[in-house]
Formats: structure tokens, C-alpha cells, sequence
């Protein structure tokens, strides 16, 4: 019998990007209890900004991915072949196979995922242009330690994260679980005020995730190595097993 069996885990992604996390969690016979709290939407401009810098892209010698959602929205914009420039560098492996599923290269992957990490270890040569498209809640954590070293970067919003209506309901049913994931510090940060003390213990996707929930008043029980659902369930599991 899996140590996970029967253990109630709070999932807070969006619905719509959900599916392999609770897929990986029924597996492993646990029980999810869903709270998704964002909704992903367009940016705020329309996809102006991020539609002029797709369309220079062979200009630039680097793009950078640090989610998923990033990549839905410039695969959507594009809708072409990928020119061969420029190189591209992803925060973790759950986004570089997104982008390798839908047919496009990946050059680099960050091996601790966080976006500090991607600007610190990605190979680049002052003087060079990257393109960063990035959610509107997005930390200047990649954009500041790549300018350090040299690279020109243009910012643009790609997409737009709004907090989601939750029921009392499905509040409640978060109070009592045994476990919460966490995928981000915006998610960390909004269970924490809606839901009473005292939090789930959580399991963080990545330290950046781990050290905003700490901040939140959440018991950090494990953190996953790798920014996956797989991950995530490892980190669990490890935690359950200890």
C-alpha cells in the first residue's frame, strides 16, 4: 500500500492546469482536494507587447521560459516555425517538455528551477539580446541577474494572473486536508489569507516557493527537487515515509 493512501492534498492550480497533478496524485492513491486559486488570462495589453517581440525574434539570441504558461501564450501568438534564432533556456523540465511536445528546441534547462538560478547559470555573452516573456505577477528576479552580467532584456507581459472566485466550501475542505501543494509564491501567499490558521503542512515545488510559504506561517514539510508533478509527489512521499 502507498504511504500516500487516503492522504487529502490540496491542489490550488488552476483548474485547467491541474489535470497531472491530481492524475499523479490519484495514482499514488491520494485524495485531492481542489482550490484552484488563479485564473490565467491574457495580458493586459492584449498580447501587443508580446506579439512585437515574436515578431523580431530572429533578432534576439536568447528567449527565456519560466513557466509553462508563458509558453501556452507564445506558441499561441506564434504559430510558425521556429526560426533559427533564437536559443532558448527554460526554468525546469516540466516547461522545457511542454515546449519539446509542441515541436519546439530547448537549449538550456535551469538544473535548480528557480528563475534566479536560469539567470545565473544560462550561458550567455554580454552584449546579448533575450527576449523574457513573463506573467504580470513575475518576479525581476531573471531580468536583474541577467542584466548583471551583460544581457540587453526586453521584458514583456505574456500573460495575466487573477485571483479566482472560491466557495466557502471548498475552503473548508482545504482547512482539514492533510496536505497542500504549492506551486508558486502568489498561490502560497492567497491560500494563507483565506484560509484560518492553522495551514495545512506544504510541500513547495521549488526553495522560491518553500521560503514565501515559511513567510505565510506554513509548516514546509518537503520541497520537490524537480518542478513536476512527479516531484511533488516525491517530495510527499519522502515527508510521509521519514
Amino acid at each position: 500500500m502507498s504511504v500516500l493512501e487516503g492522504q487529502t492534498v490540496v491542489v490550488c492550480r488552476p483548474r485547467e492546469q491541474s489535470f497531472a497533478l491530481v492524475t499523479a496524485l490519484e495514482a499514488a492513491g491520494a485524495k485531492p482536494v481542489l482550490l484552484p486559486l488563479l485564473e490565467v488570462v491574457p495580458a493586459s495589453d492584449g498580447g501587443g507587447a508580446l506579439e512585437d517581440g515574436l515578431n523580431e525574434l530572429d533578432h534576439y539570441d536568447w528567449i527565456t521560459f519560466t513557466s509553462t504558461n508563458a509558453v501556452h501564450a507564445v506558441i499561441d501568438e506564434l504559430r510558425e516555425l521556429w526560426p533559427e534564432r533564437p536559443k532558448v533556456a527554460v526554468v525546469g523540465p516540466a516547461t522545457a517538455d511542454l515546449l519539446r511536445q509542441s515541436g519546439y528546441p530547448v537549449d538550456f534547462v535551469s538544473s535548480e528551477g528557480t528563475a534566479a538560478d536560469l539567470a545565473a547559470s544560462m550561458p550567455i555573452e554580454a552584449g546579448q539580446r533575450i527576449l523574457a516573456p513573463l506573467g504580470d505577477r513575475a518576479s525581476v528576479a531573471l531580468e536583474k541577474g541577467l542584466s548583471a552580467r551583460g544581457g540587453v532584456v526586453n521584458r514583456v507581459e505574456a500573460y495575466r494572473t487573477l485571483w479566482a472566485d472560491v466557495t466557502a466550501e471548498a475552503i473548508s475542505r482545504a482547512r482539514v486536508a492533510d496536505y497542500v501543494a504549492l506551486t508558486s509564491p502568489a498561490i502560497a501567499e492567497r491560500f494563507a489569507e483565506i484560509v484560518d490558521q492553522p495551514l495545512p503542512p506544504a510541500i513547495c515545488i521549488g526553495p522560491t516557493t518553500a521560503a514565501s510559504a515559511s513567510n505565510c506561517g506554513f509548516d514546509v514539510v518537503g520541497v520537490a527537487t524537480k518542478r513536476t508533478p512527479a516531484g511533488l509527489i516525491d517530495a510527499l512521499m519522502r515527508t510521509i515515509g521519514s
